[in-house]
């Protein structure tokens, strides 16, 4: 059985660069779902908002992303993440 593990979290991320006089900002909602013990799931969406970041002939919505990030837990102490870049991290036990 799946299961929601939580309320929907939201991230704010912000650029600015001072060479450009512009700014870069992410909005992003995530939302954690159980599959099983060692299987957790993260659907996510982002909106990204240029402001003479990357362009000086635009300001607002710059992209739209959609992903999953999957977490497989092979020991109770060690995991596996997978985001779309596909990093791959080990957490360790201490």
């Amino acid at each position: 059985m799946i299961s929601h593990l939580g309320l929907i979290r939201t991230f704010l991320n912000y650029t600015y660069a001072t060479e450009a006089s512009g700014y870069f900002v992410e909005l992003s909602l995530h939302s954690h779902w159980q599959v099983n013990e060692q299987l957790t799931l993260t659907p996510y969406v982002t909106q990204g908002f240029d402001f003479g970041y990357a362009s000086q002939t635009h300001d607002g919505p710059n992209h739209l992303q959609f992903g999953v990030e999957a977490c497989y837990s092979l020991v109770s102490c060690d995991k596996i993440t997978n985001w779309q870049y596909r990093n791959i991290e080990n957490i360790n036990c201490s």
